[in-house]
């Protein structure tokens, strides 16, 4: 086959996988395959966070995507070009549910402007807070100098932020077999109130944790700029009694922080460990620590994601338990995909309140959601109620499921095709409804005299309603389930083509 032939097909198939949206065909969201789709599931959407690690590998837009268990879109926002949106997920700010995400460009071979070590924030990024109706309420920064870093980004109760910010600090590397004049990546945790922008509470891992601990190699001495990432903290977690749960990920541990005087309470896992890990319990490169109890932590445990080097290093979902009396830490349970994934990058562990489980395979490509009980490597096709598969090189950097009502400001988006003998084919779209069950097609010979034509369910992002009407006129109202209008497109006169 020659290569101009080969480039089509790959073009092709590369639109197979993307969602064509007469309505919006400026949004180009990626079609996922479910594989798997089992009563039992939490009720609500996914939110996920799609992208790719670099533009070749990406299908569609970089975007934050919330997604229904049939694999459609029901809202769908794309980024711009060299922005990502991570860590999107439904949050309770002043009561009410919102949407939040972090929003900014990444350090990437292909874009970064400056030799920052692969994933390192650029200065703009920010958190953003989205409303039901989809409009953007606040943004919040990191402060002190540290950008804004899209690893974690937690609402509490009070009406706070708890953030990660991140930092280039020049150190003097020689002591740990690198360069004199180097830099370290210092991550620190702050507080900050939304509504003032005060920073109530700072915390950072270079004052409290030795970077000899690491396991992420030194920068070469001959690199230019050379800095060096030995924490890559990726996660915190309100703890109880005023503490704090960090996963660092080049420390393959997980470490507990008196929130008032920032020293270390204890350490699992890593070079010194303050517990005893039962050998089934080890985890490395691991992501999104979460307290499920007081003694009990979920998180998604990579462990390498290396089958060259490590061929029994299989990636999961994991849960300990923690006996802080007898220092001693054991499994729980885990989650197995039901293939074997091995992830490097991303992932995370997600807990619903019904007890199911969500778990985003990062690299892994897929999302999957588990009864809470979870399975085993030896028995891994138990207890998956949910999994999908992204196409191309897309994934998320975590996965969240969640009730969500969206109420859109924008009106419903209507496309007609006239066709001689068979009337019309009217699409409507409304990007970011929830409540929408039917679509009500009003058309007439003229926009004054229109009337009811057809009431149909709504099916999917986009609806395609076929109507013995030419019109040329056509409008479509949004109705809930007891039919009350809660939106109408604008007029669209459709003409032959």
């Amino acid at each position: 086959m020659g290569e101009d032939m080969m480039a089509v097909n790959n073009e092709v198939h590369t639109l197979e996988k993307i969602w064509n949206l007469r309505t919006n065909p400026h949004l180009k969201p990626m079609k996922v395959d479910v594989n798997i789709n089992e009563e039992g599931k939490s009720p609500g959407y996914y939110f996920l966070g799609p992208h790719a690690l670099t533009k070749d590998d990406l299908i569609g837009q970089t975007s934050v995507m919330i997604m229904d268990d049939e694999g459609n879109p029901v809202w769908f926002h794309p980024a711009d070009e060299f922005t990502q949106i991570m860590n999107f997920r439904t949050q309770t700010y002043k009561g009410e549910p919102v949407l939040t995400l972090w929003q900014g460009t990444l350090a990437e071979s292909e874009i970064r402007p400056k030799p920052l070590p692969y994933g390192d924030p650029l200065p703009g990024a920010v958190f953003q807070i989205y409303n039901q109706n989809y409009q953007l309420i606040k943004n919040v920064n990191a402060q002190k100098g540290y950008v804004s870093d899209f690893h974690e980004f937690l609402i509490t109760e009070r009406g706070t932020a708890i953030i990660l910010g991140l930092k280039q600090i020049p150190a003097d590397l020689s002591k740990y077999g690198g360069p004199e004049n180097g830099y370290i990546d210092d991550y620190s945790v702050q507080e900050i109130d939304i509504e003032t922008g005060e920073l109530l509470f700072f915390w950072d891992a270079l004052s409290h944790i030795n970077p000899a601990d690491s396991v992420e190699p030194v920068p070469d001495k001959d690199d230019y700029l050379p800095i060096w990432d030995p924490y890559h903290l990726n996660s915190i977690e309100e703890g109880p009694d005023g503490t704090l749960l960090l996963s660092m990920k080049t420390m393959n541990a997980l470490y507990k922080i008196d929130k008032e005087t920032g020293q270390v309470i204890w350490q699992i896992g890593g070079k010194n460990s303050d517990f005893e890990v039962s050998s089934d319990a080890v985890f490395s490169n691991q992501h999104d620590a979460r307290f499920i109890s007081s003694d009990t932590i979920s998180l998604f445990d990579n462990n390498k994601g290396d089958p060259e080097n490590d061929p029994d290093g299989i990636s999961r979902g994991l849960i300990i338990k923690v006996d802080e009396k007898n220092k001693k830490v054991e499994v729980d349970r885990t989650f197995y995909h039901d293939s074997p994934l091995y992830v490097g990058p991303e992932g995370g562990m997600s807990h619903q309140s019904d007890g199911n489980f969500t778990v985003g395979w990062g690299s892994g490509f897929h999302i999957s959601e588990f009864g809470g009980q979870g399975n085993s490597v030896s028995d891994t096709d138990s207890n998956i109620l949910f999994d999908a598969t992204f196409p191309g090189g897309n994934l998320t950097y975590r996965a969240y499921k969640d009730e969500w009502t969206g109420l859109p400001l924008e009106s419903p988006k209507i496309a007609v095709e006239l066709d001689e003998e068979n009337g019309a084919a009217v699409y409507v779209s409304w990007n970011g409804t929830t409540e929408t069950a039917k679509w009500q097609v009003v058309g007439g010979k003229e926009a004054y005299l229109m009337e009811e034509i057809i009431t149909v369910e709504k099916e999917g992002f986009e609806t395609v309603i076929n109507v013995q009407d030419s019109g040329p006129y056509f409008l479509v109202n949004a109705l809930d389930e007891n039919g009350n209008i809660l939106g109408s497109s604008l007029t669209k006169h459709a003409e032959f083509f």
